[in-house]
């Protein structure tokens, strides 16, 4: 694997990660070691529990539920690091893997296509701003370095716990709101 190729993935799967913990959705393990799952080859991934958190909020008027919605951004959101650490470029991160879940949860959940991809707008929309806002509650200078410094362990490491994630996380005192 090239270095620009283990960054990119690294920053990707960081970008994971982030969301997952903004969210306070448990996961097991994040890793930038290529392998294979469910027959589809990724350089890297968010190892984690096979269903859903099992806290549920209020629906939204489509009837789906807030934990369901911060699953699907946070698998968008290494997309959206990727793009932030490319400078925004209008590039296509989405990995299959990722693409194929999000995708499915909507299909399974919504029937009308145009309504699918109205979500599939916004959550792009919200997971870029887990990176990109700035000023108040939400300033995301914080997580941002936090994706970066994630990164840079996981290309040195290759593999980290959910417990190891998390205690670099709370040593940058993100504060969730």
């Amino acid at each position: 694997m090239r270095p620009t190729e283990l960054i990119n993935i690294a920053i990707h799967e960081a970008g994971h990660v982030a969301a997952y913990l903004w969210f306070e959705i448990p996961f097991l393990s994040v890793t930038v070691i290529p392998g294979i799952h469910n027959n589809i080859e990724y350089g890297g991934r968010v190892v984690g529990p096979p269903e859903f958190p099992g806290y549920k909020f209020e629906e939204d008027e489509n009837g789906l539920h807030r934990s369901t919605i911060e699953v699907l951004i946070a698998l968008l959101s290494g997309e959206a690091a990727e793009k932030k650490l490319n400078g925004n470029a209008d590039m296509h991160f989405v990995s299959e893997h990722d693409m194929k879940a999000i995708v499915g949860t909507l299909v399974e959940l919504i029937s009308d296509q145009d309504i699918i991809t109205s979500y599939l707008s916004k959550l792009k929309m919200q997971s870029k701003l887990l990176f990109d806002h700035q000023g108040g509650l939400h300033d995301d200078t914080a997580r941002w370095g936090y994706v970066v410094k994630l990164s840079d362990r996981l290309q040195q490491k290759k593999e980290m716990s959910y417990d190891e994630c998390l205690e670099l996380y709370q040593s940058l005192q993100i504060v969730n709101s």
